[in-house]
């Protein structure tokens, strides 16, 4: 759909500064930032390309890109070579193209002492083998336009890929009437309270008074949190999938399937069995260089599915695919590949009623 408008003060610019650079990683004017958000996207505005290096002193590259093609992780390796790139942001699927890429990996890194990995979740398989091959940590971010940037991340010096609030914010679990969540592993969505966070939707009052209340901010995600008060991202309330009536978080299912290792990235969306049209969870599969589509990568990643997930969780269909849609930001778009689906749904009622006719 169109963009919304989120009005923020310019106050705001500093709270996040502060919260996110300079209270959680430990940002001075000696860094030098480098991200794959674009400005016009909250992830750098807020972020590395302005807010960050501007409240601190710092230096960050702009990076004008590669129009029409896509960001190439070579040309990043080459800056961070080039000019000692301290903080690196940018998406997962883009650090999983970079650790695949023989050319990327041929650059002197060493300079590199925290990567931030935003905008769509972070598979738990990344953090290890980044740390291992690029000798810095890793770690995942989740935020918003309406934030600014990041509210949630793993924590600094631990392996652990749970995350926990910045300092500074405040959140909480909620279920469908609005009660607060406690128990440790019941999902719910997550509403966030914090200075940098707007309070309203330019020219969307409806929206502003579905999405606000007091100080808080629904963004309609749901989470988990765990025994030890970790945050586990479950996926957009909109983007969960329904099979054997029961609810199946994306994520989950994309988690299990990158574990395998000729797994490049992956996309679990709605879709529907052929005949009757019953819902079921359908995963899209984008293999690393040197593998082809076959049975058996296929019957391998359904044996790791069922080592993994849950029965109701599992996919019932795999498809290959060459890439995955994304939006202008770099996130993958779960929508347009269940828009696909929705598409294949209607046409078989059609044919149906036809039939009937």
């Amino acid at each position: 759909g169109a963009p919304k408008g989120v009005v923020h003060y310019q106050h705001d610019m500093l709270a996040i500064a502060e919260s996110n650079a300079v209270a959680q990683w430990k940002a001075t004017k000696n860094d030098v930032f480098l991200a794959t958000w674009r400005a016009f996207f909250a992830a750098g505005l807020g972020g590395p390309s302005a807010a960050w290096p501007f409240y601190v002193g710092a230096a960050t590259v702009m990076w004008p890109g590669n129009p029409p093609g896509r960001l190439v992780p070579e040309d990043f390796a080459r800056l961070v070579e080039k000019y000692k790139v301290t903080v690196l942001g940018g998406v997962p699927t883009f650090f999983m193209r970079w650790l695949a890429s023989e050319e990327a990996m041929k650059y002197d890194l060493s300079s590199l002492r925290l990567t931030l990995s935003g905008a769509e979740p972070t598979p738990p398989s990344l953090y290890k083998e980044w740390k291992e091959k690029i000798g810095c940590e890793l770690h995942d971010t989740v935020g918003s336009t309406e934030t600014l940037h990041s509210f949630l991340c793993s924590q600094p010096g631990s392996d652990h890929p749970g995350l926990r609030p910045y300092p500074g914010w405040k959140v909480k679990l909620v279920d469908e009437e609005g009660r607060e969540i406690t128990e440790p592993g019941k999902p719910g969505k997550l509403l966030l309270s914090f200075d940098s966070a707007t309070n309203f939707y330019w020219r969307k009052h409806e929206k502003t008074k579905a999405s606000f209340y007091g100080e808080w901010v629904d963004l309609g995600d749901n989470f988990y949190m765990d025994e030890k008060g970790y945050f586990w991202y479950l996926g957009r309330a909109d983007e969960m999938i329904k099979q054997r009536g029961m609810w199946v978080s994306p994520k989950k299912v994309e988690d299990a399937a990158v574990a395998h290792p000729a797994v490049l990235m992956a996309a679990a969306v709605q879709s529907y069995t052929p005949d009757e049209g019953l819902p079921i969870v359908k995963l899209f599969v984008v293999l690393k260089e040197g593998y082809r589509p076959s049975p058996e990568i296929e019957a391998q990643i359904m044996d790791i599915c069922k080592e993994k997930l849950a029965s109701w969780e599992r996919p019932q269909v795999i498809e290959f695919v060459e890439d995955l849609p994304r939006l202008s930001t770099g996130k993958v778009s779960r929508l347009l590949l269940k828009q696909r689906e929705d598409q294949k749904l209607l046409g078989m009622r059609k044919k149906m009623e036809e039939g009937k006719a």
